[in-house]
């Protein structure tokens, strides 16, 4: 039986997979905030790793650093951006968020 309010599946109140629209989009409503979530702390984590390269950079003193290849990370850090974005526009399900903790 499908539920009266279309915006139960917002509310977490989970409707029957008897109801497979509905249930459909309650699950894609879910994991379009799991996708914001994981895109966060992608962002996050390569936020952090660029601030940590970027101090290495500043004081090579320390043995070792004058041979590190920082423009390879700098590669790989931006490359993995891309794909944090692009997780976010695969729809659906898409990304929400943020989840009301």
């Amino acid at each position: 039986m499908p539920a009266e309010d279309p915006n139960d599946y917002k509310q977490g109140k989970w409707l029957s997979p008897e109801d497979p629209k509905s249930y459909r989009k309650g699950i894609w409503f879910n994991q379009a905030r799991i996708n914001f979530e994981l895109v966060r702390v992608n962002k996050k984590l390569i936020e952090a790793l660029n601030t940590l390269i970027k101090s290495l950079q500043a004081d090579r003193s320390t043995q070792g650093l004058t041979e590190m290849d920082f423009a390879g990370f700098q590669a790989l850090l931006t490359e993995a951006g891309k794909i944090a974005t692009d997780v976010a526009s695969i729809d659906p399900p898409g990304c929400q968020g943020p989840p009301p903790y």
